[in-house]
């Protein structure tokens, strides 16, 4: 099965790096197949699954670069308005 690169061109972001690492890992395929179905060379998913490797908290996110924390909001009384 032939795929086009969604990346070619332009390297993918660390998210999307993480994310690959990741779907690889769940897929059960071979590098090789799932490099082929992505468009990535071996080379490529080997650092993705390295860079995920240092990164072993990472979990597959959206395709941003973007780090999202929890947050609560409470009430609180704003200083004086100018």
């Amino acid at each position: 099965m032939d795929h086009v690169s969604q990346y070619a061109g332009r390297r993918p972001s660390r998210s999307e790096a993480l994310r690959l690492a990741f779907e690889y890992e769940r897929s059960g395929l071979t590098r090789r197949v799932f490099s082929q179905q992505h468009g990535l060379s071996l080379a490529s998913l080997n650092n993705y699954r390295k860079l995920r490797g240092n990164h072993s908290d990472a979990r597959p996110s959206s395709n941003t670069d973007l780090d999202l924390v929890p947050v609560e909001l409470s009430d609180c009384v704003s200083p004086a308005q100018p």
